[in-house]
This record gives C-alpha cells, sequence and structure tokens, in this order.
C-alpha cells in the first residue's frame, strides 16, 4: 500500500471535495465501529433470549465479523495498493450498507450470520484506505495527527455503541435502531461517491500485480514484526473481548450493573480509548520518540487489569473498582498511531504498506479468536446458568479472567523483547 505519489507531493491546502470524501469515509468509519463494537456485546442478554441460545452462538455472530474482517485485511491491502483507497471504499462501504440493512432484517442465524459477514467485508475496506487517502491528501507533517483523528472518529462509534445505543435500543428496539443506521451508512455512501466525481484529483492508475503471499510471509521473517504483531494484536484482543463481548454482560452479571449502567462504563471505555490514540503523538517527543516505553506500559497494564479482574471475581468482590479496572485497561486500547508508523520505518517502502495489513489482521484476528474462547468457556459453564435471562455464576468469569490474565503476561514478555524505532528490525 505504498502512497501515490501525488498524495505524499502534495504540500498545499487539500481541497473542499477532497476533505469531503474523507470527511464521508471517516463518517462510514464511525458507523462500522458501532456495529462492530455494538454488536454481539450491547444486545447479548437480548440477543439469547430472543435466539435461545447459548453464549458460544452469540459470541460467535462478534467472531464471524472479526475473522473475516481480520482476513479481508489481506486483501484490501493489495487492493488498495493497485486500485487507490477511494475505489475501495466505494465498492466496500457498499457491501457494508447492505449488511447494515439486512442484519436487523433477519430473524433466523443462518441469516443473521451472512449479514455479519457482509458486514465484516464491506467494514474491512474503510481503514486501510482512509490511511491512504489521508496520506494522499495531507503532508507528511500533518499525517500523524489526521491518523489519529480518523482513528479517534472510529472510537466515538465504540462510544456510541455503549450506552447511548443501549438506551436507543431500549426506546425503539434494537432492530429499528440498527436499520436506522444503516440508512446513515447509505446516506454516508452517497456523499462519498458523489465527492469522488466532484474531485479533480487523478486516481492511480491500476496496477498489473497479482495478490502473492509469498510478499506477507516475507514481512512475517522479520522478528520485529511478528513481536510487534503479537504483543499488539493480543493487548487489543483483551482490551476488545472485554469491551464488545462480555464486559457488558460481566457488569450485568457479577455486580448486578443494570444494561444502561453498564452500557456508559462501556461508553467510557471507549470514549478513554479514543483519547489514548492522541497520547503517543503529544508525548513521543518528550520522552525521545521512545516507542518501546508504550507498548511495555500497555502489557503492564493489561497484566495488572486482568490479574486484578480475576483476583476480585475469585474473592467475590464486588466492588465498582471492577469498572474502573476496565476503563484503566482502556487507557492503552489505542496503539495504532505507535505501531504504524514504525512499521512504516522498519520495513522497505515497498513492503511498509502490506506490513500494515498484516498488523490490522492481528488485531482482529485475535479479538476473533479470543472472542471463540470466551464463548466456549462461558458455554462450559450453560447447565449451571440462571434464567432466561441467562446469568453465569462467578466460576464461569473466573475461567475467563485466569486465562485473560495468562495472554496479558505474554503482551508483557514480548513487548519488553521488541526493538526501538530507529534500531533495525531484524
Amino acid at each position: 500500500m505504498n502512497p501515490p505519489s501525488s498524495g505524499r507531493a502534495c504540500e498545499t491546502k487539500p481541497g473542499k471535495a477532497a476533505l469531503l470524501l474523507l470527511l464521508a469515509g471517516t463518517g462510514l468509519y464511525f458507523l462500522a465501529n458501532v456495529q462492530r463494537v455494538a454488536i454481539p456485546g450491547a444486545i447479548f442478554g437480548t440477543l439469547q433470549s430472543e435466539l435461545n441460545v447459548s453464549a458460544s452462538w452469540i459470541t460467535w455472530l462478534g467472531a464471524s465479523f472479526m475473522y473475516v474482517y481480520a482476513l479481508s485485511q489481506l486483501a484490501i491491502g493489495f487492493m488498495v495498493e493497485n486500485y487507490g483507497g477511494r475505489r475501495v471504499i466505494f465498492c466496500g462501504a457498499l457491501i457494508f450498507c447492505l449488511g447494515c440493512i439486512l442484519f436487523p432484517l433477519s430473524h433466523s442465524l443462518s441469516l443473521l450470520y451472512i449479514s455479519r459477514v457482509l458486514v465484516g467485508v464491506g467494514a474491512s475496506s474503510l481503514y486501510l484506505s482512509l490511511v491512504q487517502e489521508a496520506r494522499r491528501i495531507f503532508p507528511e507533517k500533518h499525517f500523524p495527527v489526521a491518523l489519529s483523528t480518523v482513528i479517534f472518529t472510529g472510537y466515538a462509534g465504540g462510544i456510541m455503541a455503549g450506552a447511548p445505543f443501549v438506551i436507543g435500543a431500549g426506546a425503539i428496539g434494537w432492530r429499528t435502531l440498527l436499520l436506522l443506521l444503516g440508512g446513515f451508512a447509505l446516506a454516508g455512501w452517497t456523499i462519498f461517491a458523489i465527492a469522488c466525481g466532484v474531485e479533480n484529483i487523478s486516481v492511480p492508475a491500476r496496477k498489473k500485480e497479482r495478490l502473492s503471499l509469498r510478499r506477507y510471509f516475507r514481512i512475517l521473517t522479520l522478528p520485529n514484526n511478528r513481536k510487534i504483531y503479537l504483543c499488539t494484536g493480543m493487548h487489543f484482543g483483551i482490551y476488545y473481548v472485554l469491551q464488545t463481548v462480555i464486559g457488558k454482560k460481566y457488569l450485568e452479571d457479577f455486580l448486578g450493573f443494570s444494561s444502561e449502567s453498564a452500557g456508559w462504563v462501556l461508553s467510557l471505555m471507549a470514549i478513554l480509548a479514543a483519547l489514548s490514540g492522541f497520547v503517543p503523538v503529544l508525548l513521543g517527543k518528550l520522552i525521545g520518540g521512545r516507542i518501546k516505553t508504550f507498548v511495555i506500559g500497555s502489557g503492564c497494564m493489561s497484566t495488572f487489569v486482568c490479574c486484578g479482574l480475576a483476583l476480585m471475581t475469585a474473592f467475590h468482590v464486588k466492588s465498582p473498582a471492577v469498572a474502573v479496572l476496565l476503563c484503566m485497561l482502556a487507557v492503552t486500547a489505542s496503539l495504532s498511531p505507535i505501531a504504524i508508523p514504525l512499521l512504516f520505518v522498519t520495513n522497505e517502502p515497498k513492503e511498509a504498506g502490506l506490513a500494515v495489513c498484516l498488523f490490522n489482521f492481528s488485531l482482529y484476528f485475535f479479538v476473533a479468536l479470543f472472542g471463540n474462547v470466551v464463548g466456549l468457556l462461558l458455554g462450559c459453564f450453560e447447565s449451571v446458568a440462571v434464567g432466561p435471562p441467562h446469568t453465569y455464576e462467578d466460576d464461569a468469569w473466573l475461567s475467563i479472567f485466569s486465562m485473560l490474565a495468562l495472554l496479558s503476561s505474554i503482551v508483557l514478555v514480548t513487548s519488553c523483547r521488541l526493538k526501538e524505532s530507529t534500531g533495525s528490525a531484524h
């Protein structure tokens, strides 16, 4: 995903059409994050009661999105590199709109899964394309701020997917709410399509290249790349599973929070995660650009939080401190502003875009994997769950947080072995 030469040479003020294009694309990315965070976590209990299925089937609604989203990153990077970000968003966002509208109209598990796959495929086209469009539109010195703004807007979708979504679903029903969001997505796509036609900047010509997995394997031969993918992917996977899959359910079952109160905790987590993306940008220069400091800090935080949640669950400490721990983890959630510029520095220019694709793949692969494992663990305690609605005992949650504590220790160890951005990638 090498940036077009026209994009990097542009040092003038971006045109209105270009800004409208980026704004509409970022709006679609916002809605993609609403879909990604709200389903299934915000309506976990409601879906389980309506469909009368075990927790593992519900977690698959999130995992099906994440697996497709992760795998699509490998192809999306190639498509962005060869066709340009605008073309990819134009096609992908239309698929996203179709899935958004189909999901609330579906009443069977099979159709729900199909619609989530469509949403995942479409949503996967947005982020990498927006990264390239931001690099094309803005000069190099403004790119980190533009990237952080896109990421912040995405996390704002996560804020919407917390308490506002829960309150809205309670007021008009989750199906009606999701239909409205699908309508907004279609409107955003229409604006994007109009901006594409108005903007007077040439689109990169199609390159006659084939997608080759060898290029991805070559990127993975660099040990530092593997460390980046492992520690950031697992850390993000732990955080995202807590926020989007089981966090709300855990707060309701363990602490007895109402649906709205648990939703506000999720929204606060999303706010803190959004703000966390600016921390490396603002503080990086003050500490001499030592990226390793931020990565180790994230490993320490995930280990502290997961061990703390495991201990509090084991000793039945039903305190609001549980919610505080979840919010503390969110403070270190966004490592993209660190990892993406680092990958552009430590990889060859022609491979940097694909390295970012693998980075995004690793993030959502671990989210999907951890979501599946969490669903299976909850399924082991299905026979002792009270319901409907299903309420899981403390032992079920203890098994989950013990597993997450072990995974977080791997994040910490790996982050300590990561090399600085000024060092070699090998």
